[in-house]
């Protein structure tokens, strides 16, 4: 068995000529046997950062910052990356084409982790968060692998097709939606770019944002915007907004006649502060260069599902194979439609086989029609629990359908036991110690599994037989009144090990690609920022650090701070400690067997019948890589993108690798 990737710094090189000031931290590693990773790509600075809810902390993500520009000021001061993923991304020739989301992790653990938000703000040695200043646009950027330079699109230096303004289009957007597509007002907004694809000469783009909400109570409705570029000139050619919470992929399909055409999903919602009551749809690009938002239903894409569709949640990744007499069919995953808890005529996450793919594609005159292949509601022993599975990477290897779960912490089982059975699962107060809430916090958690299937039943979809590669054969289930460790509903024991892949934490099974016949999968370990957290609050004010360590004992909101234990509520150490990330992050420590080890997973299958080898489980030798979400291969070599809970420090923020095997 190959050993464990060990990785050490063996070179360190500086890129010459580089758009980026901070590819300096470029980096060589490599394994003890098989694999060496080569940093090629890191965030750039984008703030100097004077503390938290300080007015002087200057973001200027197109100014080329330095590490260095921080030392030169009048008070103590540190270099900020805030672009924290590498997010959706596109392939053009030799180029990388990604966009970002900055400073997710400061989200997740108020939004997924139950996090009070009176202790979400802190400083860290590699980590500043509070609502104040974490609230930071997402940026697109280029890495150009025949110069090993990486480059952003700078919004006030871009040449615009006639008529447009992509300065104004990344930073304004409407305020209503009044059906139909159908958009008004304008205002300020803030972009994250999930989804990316390119094709006939376009990169589009797919950012993410929330209309006003219509009550200071409820969530907003989210929309999405879609940006359009020239892959040659990068010229901007235009934006359309589309009534949708999210959209995961966007993928160009190879039809039966040899054309092809750019397909994406497009669905509902939660994880990013939106109502999650948006449609879903499966869109294709029907436009073209010259005008890539003309024609179709909707800006120059046509609907290509069926009204059905609409009960599913949204579409994740889809990927073709041939089915038993030759034909393409498309696979698609799913994640828990929103609204799947409340009513049952809406789906949990799911594994969803197309008709026979048409001569020509999919259009709206030939849509696609749906089987259900695998529900996870059919899987988990907790029939609330398994209504909130979202189905994560997936691909074909060596005749497989390899697929994993995605869990969204405490967003999943725990917020929807508590919701369906609230005299059992009452609220409790910020900071207040609860066993019950404890206990629902840890049986409720789940890791992420790893399944593959045999696809050879498409014309008798009820003799699929997935099998369990990493999961659980047993799990905790509550029946209302007692919790219960029952099997997973299958009845399947797990091949080569339990969920999580050796760390519980891992929930999410974030990219998978096959290169080389191996396939590869990059996970999402929430234990790396967790123990951020935790260590920091005990060590604070510690010497080394360039800013003294600061304790989640101040709220900060417009420009001030607030001792939390001036608010009338718990300290806020009981807020800090008592609240469901810390229960999970303490139970944690305890698994038996578990790796406890900061930084992302990847997991390499050499062959279809052995365990998979783990190639590392430190974030490639950087414990702030905190998951691995984006693969490429460019001229055949393999690059991972990274996302990072870290934003202080020459670490922090995304980073993109290349690996090879020696």
């Amino acid at each position: 068995m190959r050993n464990i990737f060990r990785l050490g710094l063996v070179a360190s090189l500086t890129l010459t000529g580089a758009a980026f000031a901070d590819d300096d931290y470029r980096r060589v590693m490599e394994t003890t046997d098989d694999f060496v990773a080569e940093r090629v790509s890191i965030a750039p600075v984008d703030e100097i950062f004077f503390g938290r809810a300080n007015p002087k902390n200057l973001f200027e993500p197109y100014a080329n910052l330095t590490e260095s520009d921080a030392d030169y000021t009048d008070e103590p001061a540190a270099a900020r990356r805030n672009a924290s993923y590498a997010w959706g991304v596109a392939q053009v020739g030799e180029e990388i084409w990604f966009g970002s989301l900055n400073n997710g992790w400061c989200g997740w653990m108020m939004k997924h982790l139950k996090l009070p938000m009176l202790v979400t703000a802190f400083d860290s040695e590699v980590q500043a968060c509070n609502l104040v200043d974490i609230d930071r646009p997402g940026q697109l950027y280029i890495y150009d692998v025949s110069n090993q330079q990486t480059s952003v699109i700078n919004p006030y230096d871009i040449l615009n097709a006639p008529g447009q303004d992509y300065a104004r289009d990344i930073s304004r957007g409407p305020t209503k939606h009044l059906g139909n597509g159908v958009f008004e007002g304008e205002a300020s907004k803030i972009y994250g770019f999930r989804s990316a694809g390119a094709h006939n000469g376009v990169v589009f783009f797919i950012g993410h944002a929330n209309l006003d909400s219509q009550s200071a109570t409820e969530s907003a409705e989210g929309f999405l915007r879609v940006f359009a570029f020239d892959s040659q000139t990068r010229t901007y050619l235009g934006k359309a907004d589309f009534p949708y919470d999210s959209s995961r992929r966007m993928t160009v399909l190879t039809h039966p006649d040899g054309s092809s055409a750019l397909y994406t999903f497009m669905g509902p919602d939660t994880s990013l502060g939106q109502a999650g009551t948006s449609g879903t749809v499966g869109l294709r690009w029907v436009g073209t260069k010259d005008a890539p938002f003309a024609g179709g239903d909707t800006h120059g894409f046509d609907l290509v599902t069926p009204d059905s569709f609409q009960y599913e949640g949204l579409p994740g990744e889809f990927v073709t194979t041939q089915d038993e007499k030759g034909k393409e069919r498309l696979v698609v995953s799913t994640w828990a439609h929103p609204k799947a808890a409340k009513d049952p005529a809406y789906q949990g996450g799911n594994l969803l086989a197309s008709n026979p793919m048409p001569a020509a594609g999919f259009s709206k005159a030939e849509p696609m029609q749906f089987t259900t292949i695998f529900k996870t509601e059919d899987f988990d022993a907790d029939p609330v629990i398994a209504k909130t599975y979202e189905m994560g990477a997936m691909t074909m290897f060596d005749g497989y359908l390899y697929f994993g779960t995605m869990h969204v912490g405490h967003s999943g089982g725990y917020d929807k036991l508590k919701a369906a059975y609230p005299e059992q699962f009452p609220a409790v107060q910020d900071g207040e110690y609860s066993a019950v809430e404890e206990e629902l916090a840890i049986k409720s958690w789940r890791a992420s599994s790893i399944f593959r299937m045999k696809m050879n039943r498409f014309y008798k979809p009820h003799k699929f037989k997935p099998e369990l590669l990493y999961g659980d054969k047993k799990q905790w289930a509550f029946n209302g009144r007692k919790w219960r460790k029952q099997p997973n509903r299958m009845g399947l024991e797990p091949k080569y090990g339990p969920a999580g892949w050796g760390e519980v934490l891992n929930v999410y099974a974030w990219t998978a690609v096959v290169h080389d016949e191996q396939l590869y999968i990059g996970g999402f370990d929430l234990g790396s920022g967790m123990r951020d957290y935790y260590d920091n609050i005990e060590a604070i004010q510690s010497k080394a650090a360039r800013l003294p360590r600061l304790a989640p004992d101040q709220f900060c909101l417009a420009g001030s701070c607030f001792p939390v234990d001036m608010m009338g509520g718990n300290s806020w150490q009981d807020q800090a400690y008592n609240n469901p990330m810390g229960y999970v992050y303490r139970w944690a420590q305890q698994v038996r067997g578990n790796s406890n080890q900061s930084g992302a997973d990847l997991i390499v299958f050499e062959e279809s019948d052995e365990a998979a080898e783990r190639i590392t489980a430190d974030g490639f030798a950087n414990p702030d890589n905190n998951g691995i979400r984006n693969a490429a291969v460019v001229n055949g070599e393999l690059y991972f993108g990274t996302s990072s809970f870290s934003n202080l420090g020459n670490n922090s923020g995304f980073e993109y690798y290349k690996v090879t095997e020696k």
